[in-house]
């Protein structure tokens, strides 16, 4: 069946109309936002924050003239200059002042840490020297602070 154009078919319009019955998977593909979506909440699942009191309110708490809030200990901060210099609360410090400032700190309270900042310029065995004070008078939680 040709019409007057050559190399054209005439396709009839019975063919056209027929209903066609969907292939399998042919639909809107759910995966990719389906993704998406358990992305985001895990995203705010970690970034949330679990940690909380638990409080009842039906416990009524007694009143005690002896109680302190509990808070954290001050971690005990050591500045260490480029030329090795110890500077602890604000006083020039020899490695044996420190190290004995640190020991009454630690019979004191155990449980504080130590933040070392040391000068980027400053040599490392210097560092890792403060570090070895640190370590001897029994702080475990110790970090090195550095500029974000």
């Amino acid at each position: 069946m040709r019409n007057g154009n050559r190399g054209c078919f005439h396709t009839p319009m019975s063919l056209l109309s027929t209903t066609r019955p969907l292939e399998e998977g042919s639909g809107i593909n759910l995966t990719p936002l389906l993704d998406m979506l358990f992305l985001l909440i895990v995203f705010f699942i970690v970034s949330s924050v679990f940690v909380e009191e638990e409080k009842d309110m039906e416990v009524q708490l007694p009143v005690s003239v002896q109680a302190e809030a509990l808070t954290a200990p001050q971690p005990i901060v050591i500045n260490i200059r480029q030329d090795g210099t110890l500077i602890h609360h604000g006083r020039t410090l020899t490695p044996d002042e420190l190290e004995r400032e640190l020991k009454a700190a630690f019979e004191q309270q155990p449980g504080r840490s130590v933040i070392l900042r040391a000068d980027g310029r400053l040599i490392t065995r210097e560092v890792v020297r403060v570090m070895d004070l640190v370590k001897d008078a029994g702080f475990v939680k110790f970090t090195l602070k550095c500029r974000e």
